[in-house]
């Protein structure tokens, strides 16, 4: 089937918030209760805890300057007056300093508090519907002396924000780590992008011959260039880095192009020098198959038991008890060598992520129902909840609008994808909102102004099906304003 000429009837609504925890926590609010939400998951006022909203961006910075990157937001949910509560930040990488209210940069860690009337709350809140969306505001920042720390190019660390409860509830309660900041330290004359299109040609395959597809030659027979199974690709990040960590989605049609369809599962590896992209079942990667990258130096490798199982489970603190999560994965082959001395593990099935409420924990599977391989493993990024009023953008969680059966494509209609043909749209199967799609999947655009997810082999999506999105948002970098001295005053 030719993708050029859907048609689309939207379902309307979003996901729904968990307005009993919202309920029960603005009646505790009123006598300044604190209490533990449950296990590796700390709460403030009641049962409500903080999700950072969307995603936060990377942020760059590059040798040989001081600078800042000013104003840093964080918006998050939470409840409005809490007693005991806060947001913490922490910079793990040498090099980085952090600042709240204009004041020294301060190496380490910063408590992002208010204090109104003797009591400390979690931010200044804006309501929205049944939404209390917070926000603290923070500046990120290196000096030339801080830089001296930094001792390999390029650098990448974190900035982990938490949330934190106290007294009452001690010492059950603590910081819960709620959401990641990537950053990263370049060299100013060897930038390198951190989400960007790969593309099967000759130049990055091995292996290239020519096979028939069709009828025979007297009845017009076509032919087509298969490779081996596996595309590499070049970038300073993770070229001769074995621990990059890389989120793929297919895409039939980068930049509203030539489609060309792949029908089989895929994986990351590492050759040893480069990265690659691979068919996990060993089939030829055709020529001109496209796919979405996106470094995450944040998507930590999440390994299977050592023997087969129907699930790999995810400890993630912005996922535990969480089942509003947003939750990306893609199978890495090798993640763990060395850690345990084995080979790498295939997985050549369609994985999609679920929520297990009894255990409060998400999980990874395989969604024909195929066991698990012992150890495999997957990379795993995890945002706390959907951006739904576009306060952070390009996070969300899009269910299937109603159409006929024979329609094998799912509109994703949002603003931050709407009529951009070169979005870098990730996605991952939500089972927790719908039920296993047991097809290869991949993204498209129809040249006019939507892009859509699909099943690689053509066949129906089902009426309920949900997906993960994810269009990572543009990096911010460090801005020189002058002398050290109005950097750090």
């Amino acid at each position: 089937m030719d993708k050029s000429t859907p048609v689309y009837v939207e379902r309307r609504g979003i996901m729904s918030w968990r307005k009993s925890t919202l309920f029960w926590g603005a009646i505790l609010a009123a006598i300044g209760f604190c209490t533990w939400a449950g296990p590796a998951r700390a709460s403030c006022i009641g049962w409500a805890t903080a999700e950072v909203i969307g995603q936060m961006p990377d942020l760059i910075f590059l040798t040989g300057q001081s600078s800042t990157v000013q104003s840093l937001d964080i918006q998050y949910t939470g409840v409005v007056g809490g007693f005991n509560c806060g947001i913490y930040i922490h910079s793990n990488i040498p090099g980085v300093g952090l600042s709240v209210n204009t004041q020294p940069l301060r190496f380490g860690d910063v408590t992002l508090d208010n204090v109104q009337g003797g009591d400390t709350e979690i931010g200044g809140s804006v309501n929205v519907g049944i939404l209390s969306h917070l926000l603290r505001t923070f500046d990120v920042g290196v000096t030339e002396a801080s830089l001296a720390n930094v001792t390999k190019l390029p650098q990448h660390g974190a900035i982990e924000i938490y949330s934190w409860t106290k007294e009452l509830c001690f010492p059950t309660c603590g910081l819960q780590r709620i959401g990641v900041i990537n950053v990263y330290i370049m060299d100013a004359n060897k930038q390198f992008p951190l989400t960007f299109p790969v593309t099967a040609t000759v130049s990055n395959t091995d292996r290239c011959v020519l096979q028939s597809l069709g009828p025979p030659a007297s009845a017009g027979a076509r032919s087509q260039d298969f490779c081996g199974n596996d595309v590499w690709f070049d970038n300073p990040f993770t070229n001769g880095n074995p621990s990059a960590r890389l989120l793929v989605t297919q895409n039939l049609n980068p930049n509203a192009g030539a489609q060309r369809y792949n029908r089989h599962n895929i994986g990351v590896r590492y050759d040893g020098t480069r990265w690659r992209i691979f068919n996990q079942d060993g089939a030829a990667m055709p020529l001109g198959a496209s796919f979405n990258v996106r470094i995450e130096g944040n998507a930590p490798p999440v390994v299977g038991p050592a023997s087969a199982s129907s699930r790999v489970y995810i400890d993630d603190g912005a996922a535990n008890l969480n089942p509003d999560a947003v939750v990306l994965a893609t199978p890495n082959f090798n993640s763990r060598l060395g850690r345990f001395g084995r080979s790498g593990v295939y997985n050549p099935h369609p994985i999609g992520v679920d929520y297990d409420y009894q255990i409060g924990r998400w999980f990874i599977f395989n969604e024909d129902s195929a066991p698990m391989n012992a150890y495999a493993s997957f990379n795993v990024k995890v945002y706390g909840i959907q951006d739904t009023l576009g306060v952070n953008t390009g996070v969300s969680i899009v269910q299937n609008p109603y159409r006929s059966a024979e329609q094998d494509s799912m509109i994703i209609n949002r603003r931050f994808t709407n009529g951009k043909p070169s979005a870098n749209v990730l996605i991952t199967h939500n089972a927790n909102e719908s039920g296993r799609n047991a097809h290869t999947m991949g993204v498209w655009y129809d040249g006019y102004r939507y892009w859509n997810v699909f099943n690689e082999d053509q066949a129906a999506l089902r009426a309920d099906a949900a997906f993960n999105i994810v269009v990572p948002i543009a990096p911010r970098f460090g801005v020189t304003f002058g002398p050290v001295c109005c950097i750090i005053p």
